[in-house]
């Protein structure tokens, strides 16, 4: 699954009104599924989470790139992707910005 099949299965079961099966009450369901939500929608900007990758060498698929090996210490693209884009390795500028982070992004 992908990001935007993600996001439509958790705004159908956050929109649900019942009746529930088996005597639950939704609770637990909405709960798991707002937090997915707000991970997916949070994780946009990661490009693996919106795409797979089918091959014959791979017909079940990379699950957005955690089946896809590369020859680094993250041993597959999708933890690479996150491992680069997380604080420790990204110049991150302070907001609002000021006038030398305005000229490093020109």
């Amino acid at each position: 699954f992908n990001v935007v099949h993600t996001v439509i299965e958790a705004m159908r079961t956050l929109k649900f009104k019942g009746p529930y099966p088996y005597h639950f009450d939704g609770k637990m369901e909405k709960s798991y599924m707002l937090r997915f939500l707000i991970h997916m929608v949070g994780d946009q900007h990661q490009p693996l989470h919106v795409a797979t990758r089918c091959t014959p060498k791979l017909p079940e698929c990379d699950a957005g790139g955690n089946k896809f090996p590369i020859s680094d210490p993250a041993k597959e693209l999708h933890a690479l992707w996150d491992w680069a884009m997380s604080k420790k390795n990204v110049d991150f500028k302070k907001r609002p910005l000021d006038q030398s982070s305005i000229d490093y992004y020109e």
